[in-house]
């Protein structure tokens, strides 16, 4: 029986193929890692995240946006489904350029039925070994939101409790309203 092999490579070879609109692969410990194309429930909750993160940080100079490429370590390039970057380190973000060096400060994922597990949970570490300060999974299926933040810190979030952040003072969107 032939057993398959991960692709690996370093964030250069990887930086170096060609890119298109929608690039459908990640690279994660130097594996290449698979995205499914979402579907309409996940984008509308991409949507929903996204106004209620820009509507919150609006007057503070963050950049908060979607589906762009961070290279966080020589050998790991993600693309958060909502993303931002807070105080001075947004204003040295250049628009033009991908992917974005470092990571951002908050990063979510919504999990896709066809994502693997471990492949999830290894974005959340990958994210918090290099410096991310919070990530949040968030699962259609089951109408929750995991909440992780370094040194083990996890919060679960569901129904009429409200999507509450240690990073973000005084944000807060009730759970069940990114699932309508």
């Amino acid at each position: 029986m032939l057993m398959a092999t991960a692709v690996t490579m370093t964030g250069l070879q990887f930086d170096a193929l060609p890119y298109e609109e929608g690039r459908v692969q990640e690279l994660l410990g130097g594996e290449l890692i698979r995205v499914s194309s979402p579907t309409l429930e996940h984008q509308e909750i991409v949507l929903r995240i996204l106004m209620a993160l820009k509507q919150h940080l609006s007057n503070t100079g963050a950049v908060v946006s979607h589906d762009v490429e961070f290279a966080l370590a020589h050998d790991i390039r993600l693309r958060p489904d909502v993303w931002a970057v807070l105080g001075s380190r947004a204003a040295k973000i250049n628009p033009s350029l991908v992917p974005i060096e470092g990571g951002p400060d908050l990063a979510v994922e919504v999990i896709s039925p066809s994502e693997y597990a471990a492949d999830s949970m290894r974005k959340v570490a990958a994210y918090l070994d290099n410096g991310v300060q919070e990530v949040w999974q968030v699962y259609p299926k089951t109408r929750e939101v995991v909440i992780y933040a370094p040194q083990g810190h996890v919060r679960k979030c569901r129904g009429e409790e409200p999507l509450t952040s240690w990073l973000l003072a005084d944000f807060g969107i009730i759970v069940s309203h990114l699932f309508h």
